[in-house]
């Protein structure tokens, strides 16, 4: 989630320019799932999450010239997991972590755990997200923990539903319908890169 200064604490607003929710409530996090956990970990609330970079994302970085970026800084990271059509940059987790008991609890449990322990790759203290506002990929640009959600009226709630849908709702269309075509093609992230580049490339002036 990101931050919008000089906000009151509670309140949220939507971006229109770079279609993301923001709020000032990120600057001190109160959300307890968020909560790292241990004291000498830096708090970045939900900034814990593992981003993950799909097609969307991928077009907005070729779209704007800035094809060596998702090479080199997403394609090319050293904590990418790549699949056919996303690519996961997997959080840093604090060696705390791995000095846990936890081999008793669930898949689900652990990745919780997992979570207090873990700080997104594109973070940094005193600057927070260090994406361009254009590269966030949805999750990123509307998610609104429970802890501000639950403090908003039913006016403003529904409003938040409202943008949701419109940040998910163009992400998902434009995912179908490019995945289909590159199937179609036997294209994917996995064999051919290049290939996904040079195709997402051509649609930059179809959609401008």
């Amino acid at each position: 989630m990101s931050e919008a200064k000089g906000m009151d604490i509670n309140m949220i607003t939507f971006d229109s320019q770079y279609k993301q929710v923001l709020t000032s409530a990120c600057l001190k996090c109160k959300d307890p799932y968020f909560a790292p956990a241990h004291p000498v970990m830096v708090h970045v609330g939900c900034c814990s999450y593992s981003p993950v970079f799909g097609l969307f994302e991928i077009y907005q970085m070729i779209k704007a010239g800035n094809s060596e970026f998702f090479m080199e800084s997403i394609y090319h990271h050293r904590s990418a997991t790549i699949m056919q059509y996303e690519i996961i940059i997997n959080a840093e987790v604090s060696p705390l972590f791995y000095e846990q008991k936890i081999n008793h609890l669930s898949p689900i449990e652990k990745d919780d755990i997992r979570l207090q322990y873990s700080v997104c790759q594109f973070f940094k203290q005193q600057k927070g997200c260090t994406l361009p506002a254009t590269y966030k990929n949805s999750t990123c640009r509307s998610f609104i923990c429970l802890t501000v959600e639950e403090q908003l009226d039913d006016q403003t709630q529904a409003e938040l539903k409202k943008w949701n849908t419109l940040i998910k709702q163009e992400v998902n269309a434009f995912v179908e319908q490019h995945r289909l075509e590159l199937q179609r093609r036997s294209l994917n992230l996995q064999t051919n890169v290049q290939g996904v580049v040079d195709y997402l490339k051509s649609e930059v002036g179809k959609l401008a």
